[in-house]
């Protein structure tokens, strides 16, 4: 088993810093950094050190998730919006 990782919701603790975010991502700590620095995500400080509780770091994820599907949505509708003018401007023209 991977020490490095966390693999249950239930060994994530209340709050993570950059070590225990990049276990619980199970990403690098260079991407674990760039998280706590990046405009919108949950960052708390704590002492002077940057960290995310554990209960907004899920709900983030899960708005980051529907927010890609949104914005799948919205490109498939404006991809069939150019596919009809496609066809439409073949059918005047050709």
């Amino acid at each position: 088993m991977d020490t490095d990782r966390i693999t249950d919701f239930d060994q994530v603790p209340l709050y993570l810093d950059a070590a225990e975010l990049a276990k619980t991502l199970w990403v690098p700590k260079s991407v674990a950094y760039r998280l706590l620095r990046m405009e919108g995500f949950p960052v708390t400080i704590i002492a002077g050190k940057k960290m995310v509780q554990k209960e907004r770091l899920f709900d983030w994820i899960i708005r980051q998730e529907k927010l890609s599907y949104a914005d799948m949505k919205e490109v498939s509708s404006i991809m069939r919006k150019i596919r009809s003018e496609i066809n439409a401007w073949k059918e005047q023209w050709l």
